[in-house]
């Protein structure tokens, strides 16, 4: 896949994992519901923690990598800071040993709802959120 559209690709998969996410985690359309913008937050922060996903799993020339944080910053402005923010918790996390998949999850679930998600809102949902994630990063660098 072409860089210029990685990002876009990311993205659109997110987009289009709403609803079904939603079906199978009902608690995740409570959590949606305390943000103010929840399909835009939900689209923005799962895109950024795709791309975070990304970074930390393949190894990229310093040029890919600035090709892939131009995309993202062109698809939101605030996405490169967003990107700093990811990486900082899930390095935090990392030396925790917190599970990779749960971390991702847990700081998208957390910045969409403003607030630490409660136990509830992240026992399944968190790896849930990671694991889909991982998959779309996955199929998509093939």
């Amino acid at each position: 896949m072409t860089q210029s559209v990685f990002v876009k690709s990311i993205n659109i998969a997110v987009i289009t994992a709403l609803v079904p996410f939603i079906d199978k985690y009902p608690i995740l359309k409570k959590l949606l519901n305390k943000s103010e913008n929840p399909s835009s937050d939900w689209d923005f922060y799962m895109t950024v923690a795709g791309v975070g996903s990304y970074f930390l799993t393949n190894k990229m020339s310093e040029i890919k990598h600035k090709e892939l944080l131009i995309e993202l910053a062109e698809l939101d402005k605030q996405g490169v800071e967003a990107l700093n923010n990811f990486t900082v918790f899930i390095e935090n996390n990392k030396n925790e040993g917190i599970d990779l998949k749960a971390s991702i999850g847990f700081w998208v679930l957390w910045n969409i709802k403003g607030s630490q998600p409660t136990q509830d809102e992240s026992r399944e949902l968190a790896p849930a959120i990671g694991a889909y994630l991982q998959k779309i990063i996955s199929d998509l660098a093939r």
